[in-house]
């Protein structure tokens, strides 16, 4: 299924001259554009490699798109995730531009047209965009209608993008939403307190109209008849998301083995908002895990986002994190204040 999708989207003509789908012969040049914009700093370090990109690619879980110039020279990249298979969304990332290129692209047009050839086959687009510096934020929210949907703490580590100077060497990711259809009105659950009213302002934020809810957490350190399945194992960025599902038992002892987890940097929990699910959610406050974000969906129940953060000075982090804008910085500037009390 993700391959036939993959295919039939890069399959697409393009009414672009200097915009078209990368395939396997583009790869060595996509290498290159990668070296020149991250030296080999880049988190993903098998792209780096013959088959890196062109095995994504035949796999059918990225979809990549290549902007050329006049000398027919790769020098802009951007692509497609297929990751959660069956899902409503597809994530928009490795997006990079050579430094000092002085080619443009109409990116009002392209991001036009994009949108409506993934409209039919998705709903949303996510995307883990940098806080490094506002660039990225300020090019979503105007060129593809994306809003902020949360963060990721400590997203990626030692990267270095070139033609930026003093850079943090650790990158929190603000999370951005572009909806591709009209999504049906429901009703949003969120945790009574400070991270309900923190969730009401993201959420709100991101549909105005959607109506809140407020739920009362059980009182426990392990969810009773919840298991977790995989969404994303990602060594390169050390980075594991699962979702909360019901079930008769626990699996792998699920939230006390993660508290003593090591093995990656980032840690996700998905919970679907249905009633069972989110009033167990004491369970992960318990072991550490805060709220980060959202995920909406078209055809299944929105999910919050939990992230597991025993660090004591998190309030250290909020120095690298840039804001495009006022809103963003209310967002952020809030879930520092609910973490600090």
């Amino acid at each position: 299924m993700r391959q036939s999708i993959s295919t039939i989207i890069s399959q697409t003509p393009l009414p672009f001259l200097d915009i078209r789908w990368l395939k396997a012969s583009d790869e060595a040049s996509l290498i290159e554009l990668l070296q020149d914009c991250y030296g080999n700093s880049y988190s993903y370090q098998n792209l780096y490699s013959a088959g890196g990109f062109s095995g994504l690619w035949n796999a059918g879980q990225l979809i990549s798109l290549g902007g050329y110039d006049l000398q027919g020279n790769l020098y802009a990249h951007t692509g497609f995730w297929l990751k959660d298979l069956g899902q409503d969304y597809l994530e928009s990332g490795l997006s990079f531009v050579r430094p000092r290129s002085k080619s443009k692209i109409d990116y009002p047009r392209l991001w036009g047209y994009l949108q409506k050839i993934l409209a039919p086959h998705f709903a949303f687009i996510y995307q883990n965009t940098t806080t490094l510096h506002p660039f990225a934020q300020w090019h979503a929210q105007r060129y593809m209608a994306a809003k902020p949907t949360g963060l990721i703490f400590f997203y990626t580590e030692k990267e270095k993008l070139k033609g930026f100077r003093r850079l943090a060497d650790t990158m929190h990711a603000l999370t951005m939403t572009t909806c591709l259809r009209t999504k049906e009105k429901q009703k949003s659950l969120v945790p009574s307190g400070k991270w309900g009213d923190w969730l009401t302002l993201l959420i709100k934020d991101f549909d105005e109209e959607m109506l809140i809810e407020e739920l009362r957490l059980t009182e426990s350190s392990e969810p009773e008849g919840i298991t977790l399945e995989s969404i994303e194992e990602n060594s390169s960025l050390s980075l594991r998301r699962r979702r909360m599902k019901e079930g008769s038992s626990l699996i792998e002892g699920l939230l006390s083995i993660n508290r003593a987890n090591k093995s990656n940097r980032v840690e996700l929990i998905h919970v679907p908002q249905k009633k069972n699910l989110l009033a167990q959610c004491g369970a992960l406050f318990a072991n550490d895990y805060l709220p980060v974000g959202f995920c909406p969906h078209h055809d299944s129940p929105d999910e919050l986002v939990f992230q597991h953060l025993p660090q004591k000075n998190l309030r250290e982090e909020r120095k690298k994190i840039k804001c495009s804008g006022p809103k963003t910085r209310k967002i952020v500037e809030s879930w520092f204040a609910c973490a600090d009390t």
